[in-house]
This record gives structure tokens, sequence and C-alpha cells, in this order.
């Protein structure tokens, strides 16, 4: 019996000691830059055209109406507004974008300018997914050079039943792209944590190895970005929850 006591004790312990060691990293090392939230009359008037239905840079036909989030921050490369959008049509066949997930990057340090785009979409007849994480961007500087990198987590599927969803996180750092994608976990609604790690209630992920390779960084830096992509996985990979009864 003390054996067992014992046994069981080493072994919390140990889940603890890794819960701690993965805290400590992600509060010791993603180094958050502070944002602003700001609503659509804050923007700059040349990233408002983006948005305006008769302008030509408007290539999507957005609105003003689809924004989910609009943030701004200053790093070595000037002024930057992040405005994230999502859009449904339920109007759509089953060839056409159903749910639509939109980020973008502006510049505005001498002209404005659209650094990067994320757009990612999906058909769909059933239930459409097509949503941020909670937090809709993660903006920080790991690698301490002065030039933020953005990292992005959505959710997106078609579904007809409880199921999991695809999930990415894409990241950038300038215009340099990281990646990480997978299946988001069906988690427990009691614990907050996926219902098992086996990959059959989704939870798997892959980094995108040659995106992080073609980067100019280090080694070490490599495995910083790789860590720091890994811990917004963990952070954000619940995307449905599921109650059991008692």
């Amino acid at each position: 019996m003390i054996h067992q006591r014992t046994s069981k004790a080493i072994a919390v312990l140990s889940v603890t000691l890794m819960l701690a060691l993965s805290s400590s990293y992600s509060a010791a090392n993603t180094n958050t830059i502070p944002t602003d939230h700001l609503a659509w009359s804050q923007l700059p008037a040349t990233v408002q055209k983006y948005y305006q239905t008769s302008s030509t840079l408007n290539k999507l036909k957005l609105s003003n109406k689809n924004i989910v989030a609009i943030r701004s921050w200053s790093d070595a490369t000037g002024s930057n507004y992040l405005v994230q959008l999502q859009r449904f049509d339920d109007a759509a066949t089953f060839d056409s974008p159903a749910g639509e997930v939109i980020s973008h990057l502006y510049n505005v340090d001498q002209a404005t300018r659209r650094v990067w785009q994320i757009y990612d979409y999906l058909p769909c007849d059933l239930d459409v997914i097509a949503r941020y994480a909670k937090e809709t961007a993660v903006v920080t500087d790991i690698n301490n050079n002065g030039v933020a990198e953005v990292s992005v987590p959505y959710y997106i599927g078609c579904r007809g039943d409880v199921s999991y969803d695809e999930m990415k996180i894409i990241m950038y750092e300038g215009k340099q792209k990281f990646a990480i994608r997978g299946n988001s976990a069906i988690c427990d609604s009691k614990t907050g944590l996926p219902v098992d790690n086996t990959g059959y209630y989704g939870g798997d992920y892959k980094i995108d190895e040659q995106l992080l390779q073609r980067a100019a960084l280090s080694a070490s830096q490599k495995t910083v970005f790789k860590e720091h992509l890994k811990s917004l996985w963990r952070d954000n990979q619940c995307s449905i929850y599921f109650k059991y009864d008692d």
C-alpha cells in the first residue's frame, strides 16, 4: 500500500512538473507585445479603403460588417494594423465558400501597404465552422529582433454531428510564414481538457517543417519558434466541448 501511494505521488509530481515547465515556457519565452483593440472608426482611412465595396482594392468584396477584430501595435517596422474577418453564405452551393476566415496585416509606416493575407474557406451543405479561436491573434517577439510575430489560430469544418474540426495556426514574422496544422480536439466540458490523446477525438497536429527550415533563423531560434507553435496549439486546441452525463 505504501509503495502504491509513493508511485501515485511520483506520478502526480511528474505531471505537475510537466505542467509547470509548460507554463514556464509560455510565460517566459513568448514576449507578448501589447496591442490596442480598435473600432472600425479608429482605422486609418487608407486601410478602410480596402473594405469599401466601390474600391478596386477590395477584391473579395468584403464589408466592415464582416470584421471580427481590429488590433494595432508598433514595432521596428512602424505602425501595424491587423484586421480579422469572418463571412458566411447561407446560399452557398456545394463547391462555393460557405464559410471564410480572412486576416490582413497592414503597415502604415510611410505608405499604407498590405503585408500579408490569410484566407481560408470551405464548401459545406451542413453546419459550417469557420471561426477564430478565443484569442483571434497572438502578437509576440520571441526572438527579440524588434519585429512582431503574429499568430492566428482558427478552425474550419463541416459538421453533421459532434466532431472535431480542421485547425490551423498561421504565424508570420514580416513576410516569413510559419504554420502548424491538424485537427482540433473534442474536450471534456468539466475539465476543459481533450477527451483523450489517441487522436480518435482529434488533437493531432503537424508543424510545417519546410516553412520553418526555410526561415533565416539559427537552429536554436527554430527550436524556440517550434515550441511556441506547440504552446499555442495546446492553448487553443479545444474547438468543441462534450458534456458527459453524471
